[in-house]
């Protein structure tokens, strides 16, 4: 009896032994170049593949140009706002998935405090959504842009505090707070500018939106690696940074490479458009 009990030792102790030694963790990321080769191919079928849409425009778009055409001449503005979206889920969604370890690998704050810290970050953003739904009522072509750019500058102004001051806790707390509220109506922003300075069309917005998703899954993942290959905690505020200062040129880029001459100054023969006399 006592050899059995010492058998059915044996084989736990065995047991526990092989739990120990499978891997924990979540799947192998893909490495970077098979995640930009996958970018390359897909902007490639979204930029030259067939556009269905070309065949009867919304109600309410511009006439015809003076050739006669009603084909977008290029996908320059919509490949310049998905980059920006781009910039700004990124650094949303690496806040969201790394505050909580930042707190906890800096030792600022208790992982307690960490819980609500998250909490603000995502109540400022939602009340940044809503004054940006409000405000989108009354904004034009021309202001649009001074808004969006005011946005941009409050958002890494905010990172930039908690760079200044990286062992103050008051200041993570409002460097946070003010980072949601600014960056909260930033894709709204850039949904609304892109439907002014392109026709809104399936595959403008397809474009638009492959930044968006293509953001949300790679600016986490690059973080996450600069972080543990020496980066360090200051890693997710750096990021969080960029996510908002890389936008800013490149919405005043775009406003020179739309076709429409409303928007572009430089346009000389292309589009007609709609009115401009009203807000749109």
């Amino acid at each position: 009896m006592s050899t059995n009990n010492g058998d059915i030792l044996d084989k736990v102790k065995q047991s526990e032994n092989h739990v120990d030694a499978v891997p924990v963790g979540p799947p192998e990321i893909p490495n970077k170049w098979t995640m930009g080769i996958t970018y390359m191919m897909a902007m490639g079928l979204l930029i030259f593949g067939p556009n269905p849409e070309q065949n009867g425009r919304l109600k309410g778009m511009p006439p015809k140009g003076k050739n006669g055409s009603t084909d977008a001449p290029h996908f320059r503005a919509e490949m310049i706002i998905a980059l920006m979206v781009f910039c700004f889920i990124g650094g949303k969604v690496s806040m969201t998935a790394y505050l909580k370890t930042y707190v906890s690998d800096t030792g600022i704050m208790s992982d307690d405090a960490a819980s609500y810290l998250i909490l603000v970050l995502w109540i400022a953003i939602t009340v940044g959504r809503l004054a940006g739904v409000q405000d989108q009522r009354f904004l034009t072509n021309d202001s649009l842009p001074v808004h969006l750019t005011v946005l941009c500058i409050g958002g890494f102004l905010s990172m930039l505090l908690v760079l200044w001051f990286p062992d103050s806790v008051d200041c993570l707390w409002i460097g946070v707070a003010f980072y949601g509220l600014f960056n909260g109506p930033c894709v709204g922003y850039c949904y609304d500018w892109n439907n002014r300075i392109t026709y809104p069309t399936e595959k403008s917005m397809s474009i638009v939106m492959f930044g968006l998703n293509f953001g949300a899954s790679l600016v986490p993942y690059v973080t996450a690696y600069i972080w543990d290959h020496g980066g360090g905690p200051i890693t997710l505020i750096v990021v969080t940074f960029l996510s908002m200062f890389i936008p800013l040129p490149l919405l005043h880029i775009s406003k020179y490479v739309s076709y429409d001459p409303v928007i572009n100054p430089y346009m000389r023969s292309a589009y007609s458009t709609l009115p401009q006399d009203e807000p749109i």
